[in-house]
């Protein structure tokens, strides 16, 4: 996700960019349609069981990206891993399965 990323973008607008990236997915796990293009082009994965809480972990991973400036402790690197990382397959998943 580039939008915790861009370096072109100035690091105060990325939390606002991350409630329009949080905004867009409730809207298509709502079912109505999204407004970005890639969330558009993943309309399988917005459906039920992962819906908006498997998304919203995966945000919340790119957040503590921002917000991390010490060591973490093993209970929150874990918890930085699954929200970075197993988050991700676990939304690939369904869109390979139903593929």
């Amino acid at each position: 996700m580039d939008v915790a990323d861009d370096e072109a973008v100035p690091g105060s607008r990325t939390p606002e960019r991350l409630a329009a990236w949080r905004a867009d997915i409730r809207r298509a796990c709502d079912g109505a349609e999204p407004r970005f293009q890639v969330n558009r082009d993943s309309s399988l994965s917005f459906k039920p069981p992962v819906a908006l809480r498997t998304f919203d972990e995966l945000l919340k991973g790119v957040e503590m990206d921002l917000d991390i400036s010490v060591t973490l402790i093993y209970a929150e690197l874990e918890q930085y891993c699954y929200r970075v990382a197993s988050v991700v397959g676990l939304l690939s998943i369904r869109d390979f399965w139903l593929s």
